[in-house]
């Protein structure tokens, strides 16, 4: 018997149920599905304004990492 794991989806914020310990998106939000090039694009854009308006230097991981916790 396998066991399952309660997660919380990293892209949608959604709770899921999985039973494969090391999986961060539920299984309607794989990254494949969801990361487009204008989707890319419109958050390099949030990104470079955000950095200008605070006077910051984040790299995009540290913008994205921020965002999904709701620290932006």
């Amino acid at each position: 018997m396998k066991k399952e794991y309660k997660k919380i989806c990293s892209w949608c914020g959604r709770a899921f149920t999985t039973n494969k310990i090391k999986r961060h998106f539920c299984y309607d939000c794989s990254p494949e599905q969801t990361v487009t090039e204008s989707h890319l694009d419109d958050n390099l854009s949030e990104l470079s304004s955000y950095n200008k308006s605070n006077g910051t230097n984040l790299s995009y991981g540290q913008y994205m990492a921020l965002k999904r916790v709701g620290k932006i």
